[in-house]
């Protein structure tokens, strides 16, 4: 369980209808995609459509949520843009910055916007994960650097999401392995606001749930999570509150995660990662 694989490779398949865009990384330099139809007319889709990229440092993400990673040698220019009225939700998972004089020689940092004059969220270097970014606009602009060359190593691998219900607020992750928080943690959140996060993996594989902090406070009516995960399809509820230690779990390739909160609740939030298994 939990066994931080670094990223998605080897042979899978997909089929049905997705939910959205999956981040796939090859071994090697070459990667071959098999498609295979029925001659049933009335069950036949649209099709699927793929993008690929060479693994680089500098690109645009536009989907409404996704995985970035990114091994740095030199500097390195990155953005990600959702529609307007949409923020956007980072969370580290893997974050190595050897680090020399305050960042002057390995790092990045985080702006609220689309250039480099925009407000400064966060600028990081060393070991430890940084804490989740949350904009205040559609757009996140990344800027990394490594002075030090091949000499020093400089990487990082973060999802995101976004919402339309409020900086950190729900969103959709449909990925191999992620991370997420609940709205601006660290700090406390007490909108009442209801945030609902759809956490889904690949057809074919299990899902499961496990929450690494857990600090909601105030009455259990007003402030809890609520966990639903699947069987087929039904869905059996989990709620959470207080100093509970939520347990491990397994779901098919689907989890509902909702979020109450209300202005009592002095608590830090919460942190959970998700990971695919095996059926």
């Amino acid at each position: 369980m939990f066994q931080r694989y670094s990223l998605m490779t080897g042979t899978h398949q997909f089929c049905g209808k997705s939910h959205g865009p999956f981040d796939y990384y090859s071994n090697l330099n070459t990667i071959v995609i098999k498609f295979s139809s029925g001659n049933n007319d009335r069950n036949r889709g649209k099709g699927f459509k793929a993008e690929y990229h060479t693994i680089g440092c500098n690109r645009n993400y536009t989907s409404l949520q996704g995985r970035v990673v990114n091994t740095i040698t030199n500097e390195c220019f990155q953005t990600i843009t959702v529609p307007k009225n949409y923020t956007i939700s980072a969370y580290f998972q893997q974050f190595v910055m050897y680090h020399l004089n305050d960042c002057e020689k390995v790092g990045v940092e985080i702006r609220d916007g689309g250039n480099q004059s925009a407000t400064l969220l966060q600028k990081v270097c060393g070991y430890a994960l940084p804490n989740p970014v949350f904009s205040t606009t559609n757009k996140l602009w990344l800027h990394s650097w490594n002075k030090m060359g091949d000499r020093w190593p400089a990487s990082y691998d973060f999802v995101y999401t976004s919402s339309d219900q409020g900086r950190g607020c729900g969103g959709t992750l449909y990925n191999y392995k992620g991370l997420f928080t609940s709205p601006l943690y660290p700090l406390s959140y007490k909108n009442s606001t209801p945030c609902e996060w759809n956490i889904r993996v690949p057809v074919g594989m299990r899902v499961a749930i496990k929450f690494s902090v857990f600090d909601v406070r105030g009455e259990c009516d007003y402030n809890y999570v609520k966990v639903t995960t699947y069987e087929k399809e039904d869905g059996n509820e989990h709620r959470f509150c207080k100093n509970e230690n939520p347990a491990v779990l397994y779901s098919n390739s689907h989890i509902l995660v909702k979020y109450q909160s209300s202005i009592n609740n002095d608590g830090a939030g919460w942190q959970a990662s998700f990971e695919a298994v095996s059926q």
